[in-house]
């Protein structure tokens, strides 16, 4: 079963808060009824939000750059640098309570909470988030909403598969169709999303005759 979640926010900024936003849960099954539910809610004034979310962008990004880091294998013990761990660590455990006290479900009216436990306890549910911005004016609080680590957000727990998606456009959950699952149920169709662009001295065909070819191994290419 897929849960599609749309959560709307109207114009505001993190100074003043969002005085009105829409949680819309629509839990999709195969064999019965989608159960459907709106919330309205606020989202109160959080300018310390943006300067802990840099603040933690600015020890990951010194990390990143120190030339002792390895991705596969991080510091080596007792290795000498100028990137505190325990400091970076502090940065995110603060950085992720503010964000999940920020979005907490008490900010919704009606049974938010109720609802959200209920599929918390469905099995095999996968949640489909999409943060929906297109009523923000300021480019530059849709920026930062857009990166902010969504993925930290506590609402279902840590035990279903999660993808969220940003979207400037306003649309109802129930208009956010998912791929189909196959009849074995276990994994839904690989989705491609295939740009071609200039063409000129360029044998564009020949990418998409390839990329095509993969429909039999189960993708799904859109062009």
């Amino acid at each position: 079963m897929e849960t599609r979640v749309i959560f709307r926010l109207d114009d505001g900024d993190f100074c003043q808060g969002f005085d009105h936003v829409t949680l819309e849960i629509d839990q999709g099954q195969t064999d019965h009824p989608s159960k459907k539910a709106q919330f309205q809610g606020r989202l109160a004034s959080a300018p310390d939000l943006p300067i802990l979310y840099q603040k933690w962008q600015n020890h990951f990004q010194t990390w990143l750059n120190s030339p002792l880091w390895s991705a596969s294998r991080g510091f080596k013990q007792g290795q000498v640098t100028n990137v505190s761990v325990q400091e970076f660590d502090r940065c995110t455990h603060h950085l992720r309570q503010r964000f999940n006290q920020w979005l907490h479900l008490e900010n919704f009216h009606g049974t938010a909470v109720e609802l959200v436990q209920q599929i918390r306890g469905e099995p095999n549910t996968e949640i489909h988030l999409v943060i929906q911005t297109g009523q923000i004016r300021s480019p530059e609080i849709r920026n930062i909403i857009h990166r902010l680590p969504w993925h930290w957000w506590e609402i279902f727990g840590d035990r279903h598969p999660l993808e969220f998606t940003f979207s400037l456009t306003n649309i109802p959950a129930s208009h956010v169709q998912p791929e189909p699952l196959p009849t074995s149920g276990r994994l839904r169709r690989v989705k491609i999303l295939s740009i071609l662009g200039e063409s000129q001295d360029i044998n564009v065909k020949a990418d998409q005759k390839l990329i095509e070819e993969l429909r039999a191994k189960g993708a799904s290419p859109v062009f």
